[in-house]
């Protein structure tokens, strides 16, 4: 997508310097909504050429908005702890911008307003877990099914997976999954692949757990992701109150029947 950031207020002069935003995810629900319908990235790849890199960076950490003539407009808050890495190519420079209380595995602190988070897989890292869930987990992957089936007396289905076709993917996304949460919440988990496959399938159901797709109305929009090799991304919100109650009656169940 191709936008464009001005340098000054629109009723002054100013320099404007264009730039592509290549992928996004918009998770309004952790990010706060703008009070002028501006999307503000959680994440955001953006590909500049390297006599606008700097412009536009600085520009960009100033909470300029940028966007298209006709279309929406973005902003990075400026109070917002945003990371950048940069990336420089023979055609310009790469900017990865992202709020990493809610993308890293591990925050290092639990946040006492809820539990938040953004999880990003690469395709390459849920095919290598897809392996090793083939060799080793697919006993544990079937005992998870059987026992969602015993608790809601059917096999989950595309309601809450979005259509997945694949499943076997999305199961691989259960152990990452697990970790990010692990890390957030204030009570112990089962340390078991099936239960970790089961609170995910769980969690979707619940409508604590979000994937992400391109639809403008969703709980996260993901826009251009699978082009940079990323697959599944997935958010989670909840208070801590609702997700303690919630996983404590979810052990209560798996413990009782676990096959």
């Amino acid at each position: 997508m191709r936008v464009t950031i001005e340098t000054s207020d629109s009723d002054k002069k100013g320099r404007s310097f264009e730039f592509e935003l290549v992928a996004y995810l918009d998770a309004p629900a952790l990010t706060g909504a703008s009070p002028t319908k501006a999307v503000r990235p959680l994440w955001a790849v953006a590909a500049v050429s390297h006599g606008a890199a700097i412009p536009v960076r600085a520009n960009l950490l100033n909470g300029r908005k940028f966007g298209k003539d006709r279309g929406d407009s973005f902003e990075l808050l400026k109070s917002a702890p945003y990371q950048w890495e940069t990336q420089r190519v023979p055609e310009g420079v790469l900017y990865t911008i992202y709020q990493p209380e809610y993308m890293v595995a591990d925050p290092g602190f639990i946040d006492p307003d809820g539990i938040n988070f953004v999880v990003l897989p690469t395709v390459t890292w849920l095919a290598a877990m897809q392996t090793d869930l083939e060799d080793q987990g697919l006993l544990k992957i079937m005992k998870a099914l059987k026992i969602y089936q015993k608790m809601f007396g059917k096999l989950p289905d595309g309601s809450q997976l979005k259509g997945v076709k694949d499943q076997s993917d999305l199961y691989a996304l259960a152990p990452l999954f697990g970790a990010y949460l692990d890390r957030r919440t204030r009570v112990p988990l089962i340390q078991d692949t099936a239960f970790r496959v089961l609170l995910l399938l769980t969690c979707l159901d619940h409508n604590m757990a979000h994937l992400g797709s391109d639809y403008y109305r969703d709980q996260l929009k993901a826009v251009g992701v699978e082009a940079l090799g990323y697959k599944f991304p997935l958010m989670f919100h909840s208070s801590h109150e609702h997700f303690e109650k919630f996983a404590a009656e979810l052990s209560r169940q798996y413990l009782k029947l676990k096959v």
